[in-house]
């Protein structure tokens, strides 16, 4: 049955408070300060790794939370994250507060308005992408701005009908989090199997196995340098953002660089080679990918090409063991760092031991048990992803039904 409300101002209903600096004036307290990584995924807020942090007293006095607050993101978001979540602050006891790139929000009549009605309210004007158009850039970072967020209008129902929206929407909520949880569970626990399984793969030794350094088994060639280009001219360049999965993947925004045929033919990729990422962050460097593409693709000076004698090694199988675990913790602890790089070069990449069957076409078998492995996790995935799509979609309805006064 619809209800019938009326709508207020949210900068009628509330007060809004800025975010705190940390301040340099004694004297100084001891404070929890939530950050923008400290909101949850349906408004709640994780408090596992909140700072600790030394602040102004006087800095603290208007910016303490109290129970009932909602924490608002009025700087950050990105790309496909929008700013201007919430969080709802659910502490009676301890010291906390809120960081400058939050503004806190606080109801100013309880029996008006129900904070916990106002939090699904502020949530659901974020999911439906409200705060999209509210928002401003600089130098990569989202601004809120505050004074149009202040004019949403919040519909005011009887405190009852607030109470039961809440419960009901948290009933729903709690279900929705479980199935949630079941899934990614799921997924995650085919993953490990995966990783397990490979890495049995990886170490493998035995009759029938040998233990070589790659390069005993391979030749490595470094890409090519030069001016790259987004207009097409030249040949398409595979740089170590497209080496994605253990596969090399043209993203249909892949860079062109214009050479001459001949120097083209020097880095012209074949299918069955290898592209080793050889200069990234530490938790990126190491990846490797199997060429498998139609067309004519070189490749650029952070991958190194690794070619394998085809009567020793499948490429294939080689791409898999060196995208396992404990290869890659193994080069990688190798590596030369700077302040956000690491570097892997081909003498140490060379170097590396790989464990294999001798017999290639034992080889061969393993990829078929792996590519069977990884084709389950895919569909998995497929599964999962569009189980989260209708679970999103289910909440938004109820979230639709509820602020539109049709929530049964």
């Amino acid at each position: 049955m619809s209800v019938r409300f009326e709508t207020k101002p949210i900068g009628e209903v509330c007060t809004f408070y800025n975010g705190l600096w940390t301040g340099k004036k004694p004297p100084y307290v001891t404070a929890g300060v939530f950050r923008n990584t400290d909101f949850g995924r349906d408004g709640q807020l994780k408090d596992s790794e909140v700072a600790v942090l030394q602040v102004e007293e006087k800095q603290l006095v208007k910016r303490r939370l109290q129970f009932g607050d909602i924490i608002l993101e009025k700087s950050g978001g990105g790309p496909k994250q929008a700013v201007g979540r919430v969080a709802f602050y659910d502490k009676t006891e301890g010291v906390y507060s809120f960081s400058n790139f939050t503004s806190a929000i606080r109801v100013n009549d309880t029996n008006q308005l129900l904070p916990q009605y106002l939090l699904k309210f502020l949530f659901w004007t974020y999911q439906s992408g409200v705060t999209e158009g509210m928002q401003s850039h600089s130098t990569g970072i989202r601004n809120l701005n505050a004074d149009a967020y202040k004019q949403i209008e919040v519909p005011i129902l009887p405190l009852e009908e607030q109470r039961r929206i809440v419960a009901v929407l948290d009933k729903a909520f709690a279900g929705i989090a479980t199935a949630t949880a079941n899934a990614e569970k799921n997924l995650t626990n085919a993953r490990s199997l995966f990783e397990s399984y490979l890495e049995a793969i990886a170490t493998g030794q035995g009759d029938g196995w040998a233990v070589t350094p790659l390069g005993d088994v391979c030749e490595t060639q470094y890409g090519i340098s030069g001016t790259m280009n987004t207009s097409g001219l030249g040949y398409k360049i595979f740089r170590m953002g497209e080496v994605q999965d253990g596969r090399m993947i043209d993203t249909g925004q892949m860079k062109h660089i214009d050479i001459p045929d001949t120097e083209f033919e020097t880095y012209r990729l074949r299918k069955g080679d290898v592209l080793f990422n050889r200069t990234n962050s530490i938790a990126l460097v190491g990846k490797t990918g199997v060429f498998s593409l139609d067309g004519q693709y070189c490749f650029a000076s952070y991958l190194i090409r690794v070619k394998f004698d085809a009567k020793k090694m499948s490429s294939r199988f080689a791409g898999y063991v060196m995208n396992s675990k404990s290869f890659l913790e193994r080069v990688r602890a190798k590596a030369a760092q700077s302040v956000n790089q690491a570097n892997i070069n081909a003498t140490i990449l060379r170097a590396e031991v790989i464990s294999y069957p001798v017999e290639v076409a034992v080889q061969n078998e393993i990829i078929d048990r792996l590519d069977a492995f990884s084709a389950h996790i895919q569909s998995l995935q497929l599964v999962y992803q569009k189980k989260l799509t209708s679970l999103t979609e289910l909440k938004q309805s109820l979230l639709q039904k509820a602020f539109a006064g049709e929530l049964i």
